[in-house]
């Protein structure tokens, strides 16, 4: 997102400041779609089913394998799934 929102403002000749405020902006629009799916997974207790919860996630959503650390092939979340 920093690269497009730079190569479309021009910040780097340009103003900073507005990319910087586009940037925040993008951030509060992820965090306004994705933080009732965090709330629901803090609100579940037992491990188990959290590794259920996560792994059900990364089932309909495959573009999260390998995103970040919690998502590579050897994670405890990523075992027993066979993608």
């Amino acid at each position: 997102m920093r690269k497009i929102v730079t190569g479309l403002l021009n910040a780097e000749e340009g103003c900073s400041m507005l990319a910087d405020a586009v940037l925040e902006s993008c951030n509060a629009v992820i965090l306004n779609f994705t933080r009732p799916g965090i709330e629901m997974g803090e609100d579940v207790t037992d491990p188990d089913q959290k590794l259920e919860g996560l792994r059900a996630m990364i089932q309909s959503n495959p573009r999260l394998i390998r995103s970040c650390i919690s998502f590579q092939d050897n994670s405890p979340i990523m075992k027993g799934l066979n993608l």
